[in-house]
């Protein structure tokens, strides 16, 4: 009984959530989940995207998606499309209008020719709306999933109208819709490391 009780137990620190995620065991959703990217910036978004010509642009709303997608499916089941997929459908429709643009003019000659121009029309408006959409419900999920942890920040759908369609008359109105995206993308995934789903 006396050497049971001069025995000394070591102290040890609690487990930091990168060790707690380290442990878990493999049937455990955190297991297979990494960090989520909380270092967004909206100066960092613009200088990449004009140095790439928009590739950035690309990549960040992919990875944007992604890890709204790895946040928010489990709970409202729904997935927003990756932004590449958009990007292509929308190069895709402009390829397509080129191409007719090109037999019809190749047909008719030098002549204006009305088709050609209602078809740029129909390709603009179909490109011009697939953006919107995308753009709108990708802003109203953001919204939805700050609501749903409970973080005090006011983003959705409205802020992506107000600032980044009609705050463009003021030039200003997308580096505030940007701003407001890129911390609310880190408020959302600083959630997500510490709280997970």
């Amino acid at each position: 009984m006396q050497n049971v009780q001069n025995r000394r137990v070591p102290q040890t620190r609690p487990p930091t959530q990168t060790q707690q995620r380290q442990r878990a065991p493999a049937s455990s959703s955190l297991a297979t989940v990494k960090e989520l990217r909380t270092n967004r910036g909206m100066i960092k978004f613009f200088l990449l995207t004009i140095i790439t010509l928009g590739i950035y642009a690309i990549v960040f709303y992919s990875i944007l998606a992604r890890d709204l997608n790895t946040m928010a499916s489990p709970n409202d089941g729904r997935k927003t499309m990756p932004y590449w997929a958009v990007f292509l459908i929308t190069l895709g429709i402009s390829i397509v209008t080129g191409i007719v643009a090109q037999i019809a003019y190749a047909v008719r000659g030098a002549e204006v020719n009305l088709f050609v121009l209602i078809a740029y029309a129909i390709s603009y408006v179909a490109v011009l709306i697939i953006m919107l959409a995308w753009f709108h419900r990708m802003s109203n999920r953001v919204g939805d999933e700050l609501r749903r942890r409970y973080i005090r920040y006011s983003f959705d759908a409205g802020t992506y109208w107000i600032w980044y369609i009609l705050g463009s008359f003021i030039i200003v109105g997308p580096l505030i819709y940007m701003f407001k995206l890129c911390k609310a993308m880190n408020f959302l995934c600083e959630d997500f490391n510490t709280n997970g789903r």
